[in-house]
């Protein structure tokens, strides 16, 4: 292994779960918008119009480095006409079973 792969898989190693799991949902998340852009043939400047938002935005989202909110998660659901997170629904007192990458599986169907 070379010099550079070993610094990355050290790196790596030293990360926190909880920040490789916020980086996995990141990318999930922004997989998924452009996963329906393209289903609904919609351009992202049709996004920003939709969503009241520029087309700078939009490219943040799609960039997998937003930390978005659930306001903005709403707004994009709400012009895409599909839900952007999945949350399984559980009954009082009870845990619905799921893992964090349900979204990744879904908008992974849709970058072949």
């Amino acid at each position: 292994m070379n010099k550079a792969a070993q610094m990355f898989h050290q790196i790596l190693d030293e990360t926190p779960e909880s920040l490789k799991t916020e980086i996995d949902l990141s990318f999930a998340v922004a997989d998924r918008i452009d996963a329906l852009l393209k289903r609904k043939g919609m351009t992202q400047k049709e996004l920003a119009r939709l969503t009241h938002t520029s087309e700078a935005a939009v490219c943040k989202w799609l960039s997998g480095t937003h930390n978005f909110t659930f306001s903005t998660i709403g707004k994009i659901s709400a012009a895409l006409g599909a839900p952007i997170i999945i949350v399984p629904a559980s009954t009082y007192g009870e845990v619905a079973e799921t893992t964090p990458t349900m979204v990744a599986e879904d908008a992974a169907e849709y970058r072949k």
